[in-house]
């Protein structure tokens, strides 16, 4: 299709130039036949990628597009690709794509419109909460109690949240599906803490969370009467199984390890300690904590396997029905079983579905690990779950799982002979597979975290067969053997084996060198993404088309600027220092909520001021805070402390580059509260400021919900 129209363009001119030229043209043409020949199969994976760009074009969008926007868009789109198919060549191909886009953007905001619920819009509390736990999860330094709420006191019922998230320091005496009433002071999802920081308001929107906050005392449970849904009764009922689920395998495997394995099992990781949870992110091995592909394609693999080994033992039905097939749908059920028990978060979902297609490939005799089962999961996890494509879960695992099936289909043309040599390719296909996921995470691990683990490539080789030979068959045997009581040796095991992966977690913590990354921006982060997508979707020398992104990437991810300060949106200031970061504010409002601007590694800086100001060297910045609290500094600064003000007015920070050359700048952080704040970045020849906005134009922005 593509190449018929290219040659027709260029018949005449062909004819009309010189030898040299007619030549130059017969390798072009030669070059762009083989080109559309080795991807003859593959065109169309552009479609799903085209879909993720045209939702995430949407949920990044400064402003919301009218409802028709979109939908008009995609039906004039629609027409033009009808008008110009039968034509082919690169005009269909181009339509298609934008078809694929302008879908991906209707559905988003099809999507955020059905969502819609109840946010709260101020500041309340303490207010009594009355309401049904679905779930429990742990912070930074508590845990966090979602509940789907029936009453909060003093906000009608057309302005109630449909789910709340309450912080709680004390023990928690109730579970999932278990009604409870609390007192606690409630605040809107908060907008992004600085710019391009996790925008936490869009992630509520999404989940119908309208409150965050904390409890005030206690959570006490509520005598309530269930719930008259069916499916509401049924949702409860698995989440209070779930709930005694983790309990059992708390009691059974007490250890560290088998917190992890409770995260694993249930999908509750309200028992796993903050510090260790940090070990598991700085280590590169924080996959473990979700349920992911990884863990469903685990245990389904393991049943697929025992099923196609047991199967031919029972020879009439072996001569009936295909083992690979029975083995296919022993591994779909198992998979659907443990989706559920795990809880059916985003991102289970989004590893249920890739499992499905996998397995479900076998059942039609289709090869399970292709690109193309991959794109199919990509459109079903979109259509479902749209928001999901700018959340670094969905961008990591589909950017990890298409780079590992891209060195399958490279790798599988060398196979190999003899033992030793396949000992040897087995030790190369770990390092290569490490290589290759680590890779392909990075870019958005350092746009979403600001941090790229240095050692997990040789933490990921290590851990991963610990998990994939002694973790994995320990949980299977669990399963099995629950039934009759005999599991706790089991869990046991996996307990032990997961103690394990967290030892190396830990000394790789302590051993990783400190590197000062650049901030990857967008705009790195996008040409990432392409190169990613190019180097999954094409075949042979044709991946070399995944170079040009990603050296813009790499281009514009050195030449970056340094971050050296945050003003966050509540006026809290933030200075990095070699070993993480430091507040230098004390005005900070206690809302319940973890920081968002930074990473855990806060820690408080003072001083001794002289006269009126602080120094401190931020390692590329010099900066002094100016001003305190006293009357006497506001006074002398000419400014004062207006009533009600959040921070003082008379506070100015003063920072100044190396370059003795460039005047030093000075920044009120006061001016920014409620403005999305500010960052400084530090670069070769100056400084920036990167501004935010309050973001009022959302359907997840507060001040568009209370307009509604």
């Amino acid at each position: 299709m593509l190449k018929t129209t290219l040659v027709g363009q260029h018949a005449r001119a062909r004819m009309r130039a010189g030898p040299f030229v007619r030549s130059t043209f017969a390798q072009i043409i030669a070059i762009w036949r083989d080109w559309v020949d080795r991807q003859a199969l593959r065109w169309g994976l552009y479609g799903p990628i085209c879909l993720a760009f045209g939702a995430a074009a949407y949920l990044v969008s400064p402003v919301e597009p009218p409802v028709w926007a979109p939908l008009t868009g995609l039906s004039a789109a629609v027409l033009i690709w009808l008008g110009v198919r039968r034509a082919g060549g690169v005009a269909a191909f181009v339509a298609l794509m934008l078809v694929w886009m302008l879908g991906g953007a209707s559905i988003a905001q099809i999507r955020s419109l059905g969502v819609a619920a109840p946010v709260l819009l101020d500041r309340i509390g303490p207010a009594r909460v009355e309401g049904v736990v679905v779930a429990i999860d742990a912070g930074r330094s508590s845990l966090r109690i979602e509940i789907e709420v029936t009453a909060i006191e003093g906000v009608p019922r057309e302005m109630t949240p449909r789910y709340v998230r309450i912080s709680h320091r004390d023990a928690i005496v109730v579970g999932p599906g278990r009604s409870v009433t609390c007192r606690a002071i409630l605040n809107p999802p908060p907008a992004p803490a600085s710019p391009g920081d996790y925008p936490f308001s869009r992630d509520a929107w999404f989940r119908q969370l309208g409150a965050v906050g904390f409890a005030v005392g206690r959570c006490d449970p509520l005598a309530t009467p269930p719930s008259g849904d069916p499916l509401d009764r049924a949702g409860l009922w698995v989440a209070a199984i779930r709930r005694a689920m983790a309990s059992e395998v708390r009691a059974a495997a007490p250890s560290d390890g088998g917190a992890i394995a409770t995260a694993l099992i249930v999908g509750d990781r309200s028992y796993i300690s903050p510090e260790d949870a940090e070990s598991l992110r700085a280590s590169g091995l924080a996959h473990l904590l979700a349920i992911s592909g990884l863990h469903m394609v685990l245990v389904g693999g393991a049943v697929f396997a025992l099923v196609r080994w047991t199967w031919p033992l029972a020879e009439p039905l072996a001569l009936r029905v295909p083992t690979v097939r029975v083995a296919a749908l022993a591994a779909i059920v198992a998979c659907t079983l443990y989706f559920f028990v795990s809880g059916g978060a985003v991102s289970a979902q989004r590893a249920y579905v890739m499992a499905l297609v996998g397995f479900g490939a076998k059942l039609f005799d289709q090869p399970a690990i292709s690109i193309r089962s991959l794109a199919t999961s990509m459109t079903l996890v979109l259509l479902m779950h749209p928001e999901a494509v700018v959340t670094p879960g969905f961008q990591m695992s589909f950017a990890a799982s298409g780079a590992l099936i891209a060195l399958f289909e490279i790798w599988r043309a060398r196979p190999a002979t003899g033992n030793l040599s396949r000992a040897i390719a087995w030790i190369a296909g770990l390092a290569a597979t490490s290589i290759a996921a680590s890779t392909a995470t990075a870019p958005f691990a350092l746009y979403h975290f600001d941090r790229s683990a240095a050692l997990s490539i040789p933490a990921n080789m290590v851990a991963s067969p610990i998990v994939a030979f002694w973790t994995t068959p320990s949980a299977i045997a669990a399963g099995l053997s629950a039934p009759f009581g005999l599991s706790e040796p089991f869990l046991r095991s996996m307990a032990a084996s997961l103690d394990a992966v967290l030892m190396i977690a830990r000394f790789t913590e302590a051993n990783s060198p400190l590197i000062d990354f650049p901030r990857l921006g967008a705009a790195a982060m996008l040409f990432s993404g392409v190169a990613i997508a190019l180097f999954c979707i094409h075949r042979g020398p044709y991946r070399a088309l995944a170079l040009m992104p990603a050296i813009l990437a790499a281009g514009l991810w050195l030449n970056g600027g340094r971050t050296v300060a945050i003003v966050a949106n509540n006026g809290e200031v933030f200075l990095r220092q070699p070993g993480g970061w430091a507040s230098v504010s004390i005005w900070m409002s206690q809302s319940g909520l973890d920081p968002l601007a930074v990473d855990s590694a806060v820690t408080r800086w003072t001083c001794n001021p002289t006269k009126d100001a602080c120094s401190l060297d931020a390692g590329g910045a010099q900066f002094r805070l100016i001003g305190s609290m006293s009357d006497e500094i506001a006074a002398a600064s000419g400014r004062s402390r207006p009533s009600g003000e959040p921070c003082p007015a008379s506070v100015v920070l003063e920072y100044r580059v190396p370059d003795p050359n460039i005047a030093p700048r000075r920044v009120a952080p006061c001016e920014f509260i409620g403005r999305g704040g500010v960052v400084i970045e530090a670069l070769e020849q100056g400084n920036r400021l990167r501004t935010g906005s309050r973001d009022g134009l959302r359907p997840w922005s507060p001040r568009r919900i209370g307009d509604q």
